[in-house]
């Protein structure tokens, strides 16, 4: 956990960065997929480092059968356009891949009101691999 400007106490990976979740993937239904995953990239750990924090866990994606970081059951994944630790600019996102839209949120551990302002994009198709220009 790491306190994160205009979010609070945010679950962040082991190099900083900011962990978040999409408000669609409930039930532990993971969503992301394809070219979703260029600009979201699924955070993994070890069940060791699950037990560092109350409600983080492990669960196998279907697509790529790799062991991915949950948050009282939400998957979650870190932000590509986020450049270092205490950066949360992928909170309150929204965008589409696949002709699905998403709405991303920091994975926080406090009741702090994150922003309603932030990047958003909805663009008409899949964005390219490269994550550039999807209004970010």
């Amino acid at each position: 956990m790491h306190d994160v400007s205009g979010v609070g106490q945010a679950l962040v990976d082991p190099s900083g960065n900011t962990l978040y979740f999409a408000q669609q993937e409930t039930g532990g239904m993971i969503k992301c997929t394809g070219d979703c995953v260029s600009v979201w990239v699924p955070a993994t750990g070890t069940s060791a480092e699950t037990k560092a924090v109350s409600g983080l866990g492990l669960m196998k994606r279907s697509d790529t059968g790799q062991e991915q970081l949950t948050y009282q059951g939400k998957p979650l994944y870190t932000f590509k356009l986020d450049n270092g630790p205490s950066q949360s600019k992928g909170n309150n996102a929204k965008d589409s891949f696949g002709g699905m839209s998403f709405t991303w949120h920091a994975a926080t551990t406090t009741a702090a009101a994150a922003p309603s302002s932030g990047p958003s994009s909805n663009p008409s198709s899949a964005p390219s691999s490269t994550g550039g220009g999807n209004g970010y």
